[in-house]
């Protein structure tokens, strides 16, 4: 390129010495033409230059339409060279979406007002769509990925797990992903990309994943490079600078040109005057003989643009396809055929030339790349096949096929065939290395097997063996400078026309100045100076690339992005063709999952069928989920009763060991008219996950079948871990509660109990009364009765403390009901409310209650839990040995009393007086000790109240989100990782 832009300078220089020679020239001419001229001279000299002129008005429009290309060219470049050593086809969505997989009604090409290269980018709408492309990549090489993307609008989406530039390995895994949901992408271009070192020497899907639930989200400018030996770009970039700064000079010099032809002209102006009055024969010879050396150089450079034009058309077919007519629009040319007679060139393409294949007998109609002559292989080679193609009539069948050649016969080959539709669509195939012991092949396309008819619009065979890298920047220079080189030969040809013409008329240096002046040079010179700009901006950006990058937001809580299924398509396919969305039957909407057994029994394998979707789940270290689904049969469904479904999950840890918790689903617990609802909890017993993904299998069980299928609906996975441990631990606090209850029933039957005995006590003591009465003196009897009264109001005063502490009692017992589970404590307030009623017991089992409830204070003061709960329960227990205690005192003293009633109803003695009293004395010691304890105990219960307000409350003891949940059967089938992996 330096070269050539320093020749140029040179014939500039050259084109400058001969336009001051001419300037001399012109003035001994101007001398010579004063003396004479005769007419016929200069009607032969006017004849000559209107022939001159109708050859440049030629020579301008040749001019005109090399534009016009170049301008195509640049175009070209533009669209296909925005990215150096780009893997990825029609990356900046020019050529619509030709080239990708994965495509949707959801996807489409469109023309944006402010794109990010070119004039188009996709347009992603809402549903789940992931268009990409394979790419090959080798193991150990580094690769750059990236896309821009941007949101122009309110966009949501169902999460970063769904929403991601990404990788998958030969197993179908994600091994890179860069995330771009809503949130990180805003209303202006964003870049997403990031850096991956391959795992394997293989062709793995690159795909813009998605899943929109509203608006729009678009991309341009797709792209992954080699990275691993880079180029340095700043040395190429500051070449183009280089080149520019020469080009710049040359306009420089061509504008001081342009200045010397004003100058020529304004001479040439004086020259005509002259000539319009006289001219001599040695002068008229002279101009005639440089008039006849400028025609034959205008017809030289017309040849020359001629040729420029032809080669401008071969370039139509430049690149890595290795197809001549590829397009056919040069119709049959470089194609061989097979059954002429169902073969026809025309217009059979997408608005533009193709072929027709029409099968009507037995032999199929073909076309066969490069005339059926082998294109020598150097070693053994992979192809990547792209054909658009639609299908018009009958079978619609096309077969593809890799032919591999020894010599010039026809040797083993690899077939593709695939069934069109009456829409245009474009088919890749990735092809296996050829053979070995193959020196060339070629490429075959048929209307096969059987009778329909096909057109074909465009077939393009790419060699994606080696890997392309960074040298395609200099391909792109080298291209400039090709067009640079045709630009100085053009310059440096009208340069040597114009010296040639110097005797020329005004009429003739008009039209030169018009047609191919330094303005349509300079406007030519303004384009290469702007594509240079371009490529020098581009290594700028790819240069900084690695200091521009920023940090994606980590993916949120775990979510099915859609269990219902819904916003699938009928027909799409999930995973590996086991799983696919149907509209046969569902539980909710119209749409659910079929999940299909592929193959049959085998004794001799273990084959589970795993289909795993929702790759990407984010969960947590030792996580409890809650798993729910309604499964039916396909209608005819004929699986046999021990045939079984697991739904479940599959767990992978950086150590990479697996786990495979799941449900059991039989078919014999399934019908093919109703729904029926599995549920239950799984556990992920893994620790630093590597990767999740919910897991569906139809185990390899001895009466499995091919074709043995489940219907699968509204799928929910919740995250419960935290909830299913406060289950857990009500469940734990309902238990004691009930045992509590069933000890407090047994104390109320012990103190019922009790207060028969008391009340019939009582009776005797009445009659022991009378007895007295009537047995002894006044003075014992005056004296018994004051003490016996003053006995009475000790007991109505201990009968009203005994009231006030019922009451004590009623209000801890409400904000009890208050601050823990109602209903559990219900039964026991009322049970306790009746124990109030009847504790009228001796002052022991008061004693042994009041230091009961210290401890109890002791425990509430901290909290009300288990712990408490257990400890009252103790205490409880300890009660109802104290009145099985207190029960059997009060027999021994009715005993005693019947006793005495045999003594007193024999003799009412001073002794016997003198007893009673003592007794009277000992019963009031123990009443007056029995009241300072209930006074006391009052007070500790109005402790007791205040602490309970202030330390628990009903969400302590009660999870009303786990309210009305049943515990699911949980499966416990875990199949071996060998099986699984």
């Amino acid at each position: 390129m330096t070269n050539t832009v320093t020749q140029l300078g040179n014939d500039l220089t050259a084109a400058n010495s001969a336009i001051t020679k001419l300037t001399g020239n012109l003035a001994n001419t101007d001398k010579a033409l004063a003396q004479k001229a005769d007419a016929t001279a200069l009607a032969t000299l006017d004849t000559k230059v209107t022939q001159q002129g109708k050859t440049l008005e030629s020579q301008s429009n040749s001019l005109t339409n090399l534009s016009n290309s170049l301008s195509q060219v640049a175009a070209d470049i533009d669209a296909s060279g925005q990215i150096p050593g780009n893997l990825v086809v029609n990356p900046s969505f020019e050529r619509g979406l030709d080239g990708y997989t994965g495509r949707s009604t959801a996807t489409s090409v469109v023309e944006v007002s402010a794109p990010h290269s070119g004039t188009r980018a996709l347009k992603v709408d809402p549903g789940s769509v992931s268009p990409g492309q394979y790419i090959p990549f080798v193991q150990g090489r580094t690769y750059e990925i990236g896309v821009w993307v941007k949101e122009p609008g309110a966009t949501t989406d169902n999460g970063a797990g769904n929403n991601k530039l990404r990788i998958g390995n030969s197993a179908g895994q994600p091994v890179f992903e860069r995330p771009y949901n809503s949130g990180t992408v805003g209303t202006n271009w964003t870049l997403v990309s990031g850096r991956w070192k391959a795992t394997e020497t293989a062709s793995l899907p690159v795909t813009l994943s998605n899943h929109l639930i509203s608006g729009s989200r678009y991309f341009d400018d797709f792209y992954v490079t080699d990275v691993t030996d880079r180029v340095d770009i700043d040395a190429t970039a500051g070449a183009v600078t280089g080149l520019t700064s020469r080009v710049s000079t040359a306009e420089g010099a061509i504008t001081s040109q342009s200045q010397q032809l004003t100058n020529l002209q304004n001479s040439l102006n004086t020259t005509n005057s002259n000539v319009s009055k006289k001219a001599d024969a040695t002068a008229l010879t002279s101009v005639d003989n440089r008039v006849t050396e400028a025609e034959g150089k205008l017809t030289t450079q017309s040849q020359q643009l001629t040729n420029l034009a032809n080669v401008l058309t071969a370039t139509r077919n430049a690149g890595d396809n290795l197809i001549p007519n590829f397009d056919f629009l040069q119709g049959s040319t470089a194609w061989d055929i097979q059954y002429p007679a169902g073969v026809t060139f025309g217009d059979f393409g997408d608005g533009k030339a193709g072929v027709r294949l029409n099968r009507t007998t037995n032999t199929s109609p073909g076309i066969f790349s490069n005339n059926n002559k082998p294109v020598p292989l150097n070693g053994q080679r992979k192809y990547r096949v792209v054909v658009k193609a639609k299908g018009v009539s009958g079978a619609m069948s096309l077969l593809i096929r890799r032919q591999n050649k020894i010599g010039q016969t026809d040797s083993t080959y690899e077939d593709k065939t695939v069934t069109l539709t009456t829409d245009w669509q474009t088919i890749t195939w990735e092809t296996g290395l050829t053979a070995a012991g193959a020196d060339g092949q070629n490429f075959k396309l048929y209307s096969h097997p059987t009778n329909g008819e096909i057109w074909l619009d465009s077939v393009r065979v790419f060699d994606i063996t080696d890997e392309t890298n960074i040298k395609a920047t200099s391909d792109a220079v080298s291209s400039l400078t090709g067009t640079v080189t045709n630009q100085g030969n053009t310059l440096t040809s009208q340069g040597q026309s114009i010296t040639a013409l110097n005797n020329a008329l005004e009429g003739v240096k008009g039209d030169v100045a018009k047609k191919a002046d330094a303005s349509a040079v300079s406007s030519l010179t303004n384009r290469v100076t702007q594509t240079e700009k371009d490529i020098r901006s581009q290594a700028d950006s790819l240069t900084s690339l690695n200091t521009s990058l920023k940090q994606q937001a980590t993916r949120g809580a775990n979510v099915l992005p859609d269990g219902s299924f819904e916003s699938y398509a009928v027909g799409d396919v999930l995973s590996n063709a086991r799983a696919v969305i149907t509209s046969e039957a569902a539980h909710s909407g119209t749409k659910s999952l079929r999940v299909t057994r592929s193959t049959e029994y085998n004794p001799n394998a273990t084959d589970n069928n795993d289909t795993h979707i929702f790759s990407g789940m984010q969960v947590r270290d030792n996580a409890v989920y809650y798993v729910e689904a309604w499964v039916k049969l396909p209608a005819g469904s004929t699986a046999d009763p021990t045939v079984y479904m697991v739904l479940g999950f599959s767990f992978q840890d950086s150590a990479n060991g697996w786990s495979w918790p799941g449900l059991n689903v039989k078919v014999s617990e399934l019908s093919v008219d109703n729904w029926t609802k599995v549920s239950g909890y799984l556990t992920n017993n893994r620790t630093a996950l590597k990767q999740a993904m919910v897991r569906i299998s139809i185990p390899n069980t001895p009466k499995v079948r091919l074709g043995d299928a489940f219907l699968i609906d509204d799928l929910i996975i919740t995250d419960v871990t935290d909830a299913k441990a406060a289950l857990d631990a009500a469940d734990a606090n309902a238990q004691a509660l009930s045992s509590l209850s069933a000890s407090v029933t047994q104390n109320g039957k012990n103190i019922t109990s009790q207060g028969s005995a008391i009340t019939k006590l009582q009776s005797d003591v009445t009659q022991l009364g009378k007895d007295i009465s009537g047995k002894a003196d006044a003075s014992a009897l005056t004296n018994l009765t004051t003490r016996v009264t003053a006995t009475e109001g000790s007991l109505k005063s201990q009968g009203d403390s005994l009231t006030s502490l019922e009451n004590s009692l009623n209000t801890t017992n409400s904000n009890v009901a208050k601050k823990a589970d109602a209903t559990a404590l219900q039964s026991l307030q009322n049970t306790v409310e009746q124990h109030g009623k009847d504790l009228t017991t001796q002052s022991g089992a008061l004693t042994n209650l009041q230091n009961s409830l210290n401890t109890t204070n002791s425990n509430v003061a901290k909290k009300a839990d288990a712990t408490a709960l257990q400890s009252l329960q103790n205490t409880v227990e300890q009660h109802g040995k104290d009145l099985t205690t207190q029960s059997a005192a009060l027999t021994s003293l009715q005993n005693s009393l019947n006793t005495t009633n045999n003594n007193v109803a024999q003799k009412a003695s001073a002794q016997s007086v003198s007893d009673l009293t003592s007794r009277v004395t000992s019963a009031e010691g123990k009443i007056t000790t029995q009241g300072q304890a209930i006074t006391k105990l009052q007070g500790d219960l109005s402790s007791t109240t205040d602490k309970v307000n202030t330390k628990a409350d009903q969400t302590a003891l009660n999870a009303p989100e786990l309210a009305g949940w049943k515990k699911p059967r949980q499966a416990s089938r875990q199949p071996t990782a060998t099986s699984s992996a």
